[in-house]
Parts: C-alpha cells; structure tokens; sequence
C-alpha cells in the first residue's frame, strides 16, 4: 500500500473532506466525481480498503445511480488477494470462470457465459460486444462467479459499470442533441483532459508485450477494462488513464507466475 494510501485514509475526517472537495473541482476527474466530494470521498476510502491509492480509486470505482461498480479485473484481483484461486478461460463463443477457496480447497465454483446467453439477455447487439465479445463474456463470467463464490472479499463493489447501468432504473426518452451526447462524457472524454505522453505510449506498449498480450484489440480491451470506457485507440487515453493502465499492466506482470528453471543436464565424460 502506498504512502498516499495510508496518509489519505489516515486524516481526520474533516481533512478528508477539504481533500475531496479540492480534488473534486478538478477537471480531469471522470464526470461522475466532478464537484461531488462525497462521491470523491467514499470512493477514496473504498479504494483504500482494496490497496488502491486515490486517484486510482477515482478511475477504477464508478458510480451508477450512486452505487459502486468496478471493472471485472479489478473483481479478479480482489478476489486473487483475499487467497482465492481465480482461473478464467474462453473465446469469444464463451467464457467460464472457476474459483477455488483457499478455506474449502474442495469445491470449485463455476460459472459460464456464452454468446448465446449475452444474445438472449439482449447484450449481442451492443457495439461493445461486438468489438470485444471475447473480454466481455469473460468478464462476465468472472464477477458472476465472483459474487458467488466469495462476495465478502469484494468490499461490496459486486457489479461492472455495465451490469450497474442495466440495473440502473430507465430516463424518460428525450431528443439529444450532438452537444448533449458530447456533454454527457460516456464516450468522449473532456476536451481539457492531457492526453497519453509518448514516454507513457512506450511503457504501455511494452507493458503490453510483457503482459503476453499480442494483438491490438486484446490491448484495447484490457485498457477500457480497467478505465471503464470503451477506447478506439490507446492514443485517445487521456494521461491520468493511461498512468492507471500501465500501473494495472505492472500489477498484473508482478502476480505472473514465475517458470521454474529447467535442471541443467549432467555433463557425460566422453
């Protein structure tokens, strides 16, 4: 855990909220946070609980009708963290997830999404399932396991941003307008916002080949994971995003297991 970490969580509350209300009026924060210290602060503190520092919090917790979401992979560390065996696998026809505890080595919890499942809950059709069927049926198939086979350590952060959003009650229909949808910030972030540095370009690319990940939409997918807004191009990710994406990938590098090496073989005498 980071100093930052601790020294946030560690200030009266009072502190906490001045920190929140000055981070808040910033305007690179996503949209859900801008000028909401509250949000700000229950976020902060909830990612400290998960060994996030706080700006990480702020970019990988989202709030859906003031609830808490969070990307699957972050679901999948907190579980891999709290002991638990997490192992995933699929294409981009299903996905199944399998949780061993580490307190009933016994049993394996499964759970498995298929392209057939996603169609007849009406999720085929969206432009993001399209693109990146495979990294959503496996994320799919990671939090509904998740929630079943160990929700206590998933600090209550037991939905995507996506299962929120279909949870989340439906707005009267009403005409948009271009201005509104850019308004909105679903898509596109803030014009404001410093875009990806090309030292952060590098590290990420290289970042990504030291993942093992070798294709240009596993990156993408890997990347809107974590963010949570689905990218065209890792050139669109803005600094703070991109900084949240490479310290994920180096996470993710640290947890990979380690190859034994081979024994040499014994030398024969001629």
């Amino acid at each position: 855990m980071t100093d930052l970490v601790t020294t946030t969580a560690a200030l009266p509350l009072a502190e906490q909220w001045r920190f929140a209300e000055t981070v808040s009026a910033s305007s690179i924060l996503p949209r859900a946070y801008r000028d909401d210290p509250g949000a700000v602060l229950v976020a902060v503190n909830l990612g400290a609980a998960m060994g996030l520092a706080p700006a990480e919090s702020l970019y990988r917790i989202h709030v859906i009708e003031g609830k808490p979401s969070a990307s699957a992979e972050l679901i999948a560390t907190n579980v891999r963290r709290a002991g638990h065996r997490l192992r995933v696998q699929g294409d981009d026809q299903s996905a199944r997830a399998e949780i061993v505890r580490a307190d009933d080595p016994d049993f394996v919890y499964t759970a498995t999404w298929t392209i057939e499942k996603a169609r007849a809950a009406g999720l085929s059709t969206k432009d993001v399932w399209k693109k990146y069927a495979s990294a959503m049926l496996k994320a799919r198939a990671i939090t509904e396991c998740a929630r079943t086979a160990c929700p206590e350590a998933l600090y209550g952060v037991t939905y995507t941003e996506e299962e929120a959003r279909e949870a989340a009650p439906a707005e009267p229909a009403r005409r948009e307008s271009a201005a509104d949808v850019l308004a909105a910030g679903e898509l596109v972030p803030d014009a404001t916002e410093p875009t990806i540095t090309p030292d952060q370009l590098r590290a990420l690319h290289a970042s990504f080949g030291e993942f093992g990940i070798a294709t240009r939409d596993d990156g993408l997918a890997y990347a809107s994971q974590v963010i949570g807004r689905m990218v065209g191009s890792t050139k669109e990710l803005t600094k703070p995003e991109a900084s949240a994406v490479i310290d994920n990938l180096k996470r993710d590098i640290a947890n990979l297991p380690v190859a034994e090496a081979e024994p040499e073989a014994d030398e024969v005498a001629p």
